[in-house]
């Protein structure tokens, strides 16, 4: 059941972050592409119809990816196999872009760095690490069609620059791939053990609290727990059995409204801890909600946090 339970919140988070990888794709694509159309047609002066014709299929195809995507994240709930899916057409729309705008001298290359960065948040260490032996496989294919002569502006790039000198650069950039996915998969293994370790904290603390209200509940002796201005937060069944108050009708009140002014107690009780003296007995008139009176015999302790402050009073009473 507990493993259920955590599989369905793992997948759950899974599927709220893969909403903003869908979004952030286009937004980002539309973002760098028309600006990139714009930047060649002032700094080049190339035409602008031109420049954004080169990139118009490129946004298409995002464009029908994302309602593609935003389809079968709502109809198909296997979230990593989605996540495995869209990062794969991450690689090639980057190796599609590079190869349009620029092979070896793209500078939409970079976007492999990007893509490999965000597959370790979504996939994983091994996941990182596929990534970016793709992407660098995918770079050195456009990078040797540019070679050979395929590609938009291929005759450029091997007219400016010798064959040793692109594929030390192609090496260069493969070096820069494997290394950004190495970092990227060590630290999502890191991401992942805190993870582990923050599910298992978390579990020993809620069985520790649940063990804890067992214990009080078990007390025969009614037990209330103030802050330090005296608002209930626990008031035991015990306490509850006495006074014929509900947990739900004193909870955030006052104790006051059990055992009066307690100024000069708490003061009493603080100096016997801090002395190691005995905690000093008290008595206080309360009603109960029929009106009945009742005499309360109580004692106050200090509660104090892991730090070792006081962050509270334990009032226990019968």
């Amino acid at each position: 059941m507990a493993d259920t339970s955590k599989q369905t919140a793992t997948s759950r988070s899974l599927g709220k972050r893969l909403w903003w990888l869908i979004l952030g794709r286009i937004a980002t694509a539309v973002l760098l592409l028309l600006l990139g159309a714009f930047w060649r047609h002032n700094e080049l002066e190339s035409s602008l119809s031109s420049s954004l014709r080169r990139v118009a299929p490129i946004l298409w195809a995002v464009a029908a990816l994302t309602v593609i995507y935003s389809a079968t994240h709502l109809l198909w709930k296997n979230y990593l196999a989605q996540a495995r899916f869209q990062l794969f057409a991450d690689v090639l729309l980057v190796t599609w872009l590079v190869w349009a705008t620029g092979d070896l001298h793209s500078p939409y290359a970079a976007l492999y760095i990007v893509v490999i960065s965000v597959s370790s948040l979504f996939i994983g260490p091994r996941g990182a690490l596929i990534t970016s032996l793709g992407s660098a496989a995918a770079f050195n294919v456009c990078t040797l069609m540019a070679l050979n002569g395929i590609g938009p502006v291929a005759s450029h790039a091997i007219s400016n620059e010798s064959l040793a000198n692109a594929i030390q650069s192609m090496g260069l950039s493969d070096v820069s791939f494997l290394v950004v996915g190495l970092l990227a998969a060590k630290l999502a293994e890191r991401q992942l053990r805190a993870d582990v370790q923050l599910a298992a904290a978390t579990r020993s603390l809620a069985d520790l609290r649940a063990l804890h209200e067992r214990i009080v509940e078990s007390i025969r002796s009614g037990v209330v727990t103030t802050d330090l201005q005296g608002r209930i937060y626990i008031f035991n069944a015990a306490a509850e059995e006495i006074t014929g108050y509900k947990l739900a009708d004193v909870r955030g009140q006052d104790a006051s409204i059990f055992f009066g002014d307690m100024t000069r107690q708490i003061a009493a009780s603080m100096n016997a801890a801090a002395t190691g003296n005995v905690s000093p007995r008290f008595q206080a008139d309360c009603l109960t909600p029929n009106g009945w009176a009742l005499r309360l015999g109580f004692t106050i302790a200090p509660l104090f946090a892991e730090s070792g402050e006081t962050s509270g009073l334990v009032i226990t009473f019968q």
